[in-house]
């Protein structure tokens, strides 16, 4: 299991590789077809890096709304 350090560099290398792919589109799709194509499955492979690093995060995320619940109940029940 990696750390929420370790997937967020994991996302934003994903992020750097998308918006490399983008740029690549964007700049010199025009000139060849296998340069759309090459940018396209760059573009790709950086949003599924993203993607599954992000999940990461997003289910670490929800997984602690659980314990802040706990926590809040517990302290609820303290004051009581």
């Amino acid at each position: 299991m990696s750390t929420p350090q370790q997937r967020w560099q994991g996302f934003v290398r994903g992020l750097v590789i998308f918006s490399l792919g983008a740029l690549l589109l964007v700049f010199t799709a025009e000139y060849a077809v296998w340069l759309y194509w090459l940018s396209l499955a760059i573009l790709f492979t950086g949003f599924a890096i993203a993607m599954r690093y992000y999940a990461g995060i997003f289910m670490q995320r929800i997984s602690s709304f659980g314990d802040a619940k706990r926590l809040l109940k517990r302290l609820d029940e303290r004051d009581k």
